[in-house]
């Protein structure tokens, strides 16, 4: 990131990530800044089956819609043990390229 970047800041304090925290300031920030996030993946169930949406290796199609795809994270079949987006991100990517090469 930090060849990308010129400065990193911490939520909507824009603390900068180079400032250390006092123990109590820590403690406030956190409560005032932090809260969880869930990021919904694999909805979308590939193959045979039971159910599927998306053909097997059908490169996302979603089967009895002509022309439609799925390119996101409905299309993880597990919960990935990463950034979520950046992952999604390859996705789209990888399925850029092959629907340009057809």
């Amino acid at each position: 990131m930090q060849a990308i970047s010129t400065r990193a800041e911490y939520g909507s304090s824009g603390r900068s990530i180079e400032e250390p925290f006092a123990p109590q300031e820590l403690d406030d920030w956190m409560f005032a800044e932090c809260s969880d996030a869930q990021h919904a993946s694999g909805t979308c169930r590939m193959g045979r089956g039971r159910r599927p949406v998306l053909g097997g290796r059908s490169r996302c199609k979603v089967i009895g819609c002509t022309g439609l795809r799925v390119i996101d994270a409905s299309v993880m079949p597990t919960v990935v043990r990463a950034n979520t987006h950046f992952t999604t991100v390859m996705i789209a990517e990888k399925m850029a390229d092959a629907l340009k090469r057809g």
